[in-house]
């Protein structure tokens, strides 16, 4: 009557995380976080901030956004807490789909990650459209689609600033 396979989503999100976006979120490759109680309770409090705001983006992000996830680089543990990193502020991608990943700039203050977790469930939402609809055909999906540049990015070794045109809506 067959193997039984257990599905655990912490699982599947990290093992996508690497796989799809770890070697390009940081200057080195990244991992995902455990949540200390304290930041457990900022994003519980930046959900609520949300939702103070308005009801609709609060709305936004719980239909386009199941997990909320710290990131950092492979070598966290040998680093003091809140040291430079070269690393994503907050990112997403259609890959990982309605998972969002933020790092230490983005935690670092409330405000700031309010602003981060609905900028992110936006790139989800469009993203859930996009590839729900179908909506790029698969001409895109060519390693050679057209690129252009995006100044509003410092080109670095680990994230250039000459994206696919389809990047930006992700």
């Amino acid at each position: 009557d067959g193997i039984a396979t257990q599905w655990s989503e912490d699982h599947d999100v990290e093992s996508l995380f690497l796989a799809m976006m770890a070697p390009m979120a940081g200057s080195r490759p990244c991992v995902l976080r455990p949540l200390s109680p304290h930041l457990r309770e900022m994003f519980s409090r930046a959900l609520e901030i949300a939702d103070e705001i308005s009801a609709l983006m609060a709305r936004e992000i719980a239909i386009n956004v199941r997990v909320l996830a710290m990131i950092d680089l492979d070598n966290w543990q040998s680093m003091e807490e809140g040291a430079y990193r070269e690393i994503g502020q907050s990112i997403s991608s259609h890959m990982v789909p309605s998972c969002c990943f933020f790092s230490y700039h983005s935690l670092s203050s409330l405000d700031r990650l309010v602003e981060a977790i609905y900028h992110e469930a936006l790139h989800k939402k469009l993203s859930n459209i996009l590839v729900g609809t179908q909506l790029l055909d698969d001409a895109f999906a060519d390693p050679i689609r057209p690129r252009f540049l995006s100044y509003w990015n410092t080109d670095t070794n680990w994230n250039s600033n000459l994206w696919e045109f389809d990047r930006a809506l992700y």
